[in-house]
């Protein structure tokens, strides 16, 4: 159910502010997935030469649709750091987001990105989701892009930055600390994503009724609904008032909710109407 219509009381008594709020909370409920370890063939000093995804000045950075991954650990000797429990932000999918790199110590480095969008515990080469090779260190950038198809709930982002043996997108995952498989030099960090496969629009955003007095009802403001990435592809989608001072119209009659039909996993320029009715002065 949507509960898209609220109202601000701290305007003026007579004047209500209609604000319009699109939320989709989903829920992934999985087993704790186990993720390898990778390790590096040679490990290196975070005194000297080491390898790092991120500086003491230039943090690794992404901004999300909300929230922001900003780790600033400069060095791990170790190549890993698991922050999936502690560092994370929502991405939407459809949407393409810029990962800025501190790349610290001497080497040029390939970079690479995995989501684990079906939470199996592995990286698929189907969930790389960005990267490139970018030569020496300093702050640098690249962009990964979240698919439109993608399932929603929170997984486990990867990011992988390799001394500069190998090309974007053949990067492994897992480097094991073999001379075969580990790339000799590498910094890898793990965190959360959650995300977000439906997206809402209303437009206006807010409406502000006129002054109503108590008792009668206003003349109707008109709201367009707008979504995409509706999962299932085909469904309903119900809209609701916050508040029975408010209705709005399903084709025939005034009401407190109504459903919308929808296919394609869109809605597309769907006109809600919603009046007011105060009960009260100063709601």
């Amino acid at each position: 159910m949507l509960d898209f219509v609220t109202f601000d009381n701290s305007k003026s008594p007579r004047m209500k502010k209609v604000l319009l709020l699109l939320v989709i909370i989903c829920f992934a409920i999985t087993g704790r997935a186990q993720y390898c370890t990778p390790a590096w063939y040679y490990h290196f000093s975070c005194s000297s030469s080491g390898l790092s995804l991120s500086s003491a000045s230039n943090h690794l950075r992404i901004n999300g649709a909300s929230g922001m991954i900003n780790d600033s650990t400069a060095c791990d000797s170790l190549g890993y750091i698991d922050y999936s429990s502690v560092m994370g932000c929502t991405l939407n999918s459809g949407s393409t987001y810029t990962v800025s790199v501190g790349a610290a110590g001497s080497y040029a480095l390939t970079f690479q990105a995995w989501i684990d969008f079906n939470n199996n515990g592995a990286f698929e080469t189907s969930e790389t989701v960005g990267g490139d090779s970018v030569a020496g260190a300093g702050l640098r950038h690249f962009n990964i892009t979240i698919p439109a198809g993608c399932s929603g709930g929170t997984k486990r982002l990867r990011i992988e930055g390799e001394y500069n043996y190998h090309a974007f997108p053949n990067l492994n995952p897992c480097p094991d600390g073999t001379s075969a498989h580990s790339y000799y030099y590498g910094d890898v960090r793990d965190y959360a994503v959650t995300i977000d496969t439906a997206h809402f629009t209303a437009s206006p955003a807010s409406y502000t009724f006129p002054a109503t007095t108590v008792g009668t009802t206003s003349a109707a403001g008109t709201v367009v609904l707008n979504a995409v990435y509706l999962s299932p592809a085909s469904g309903n989608v119900t809209v609701s008032t916050s508040s029975s001072a408010f209705r709005v119209y399903d084709g025939s009659a005034w009401v407190s909710s109504y459903t919308i039909s929808y296919t394609g996993a869109a809605i597309s320029a769907s006109s809600v109407q919603v009046d007011f009715s105060p009960t009260s002065s100063g709601l």
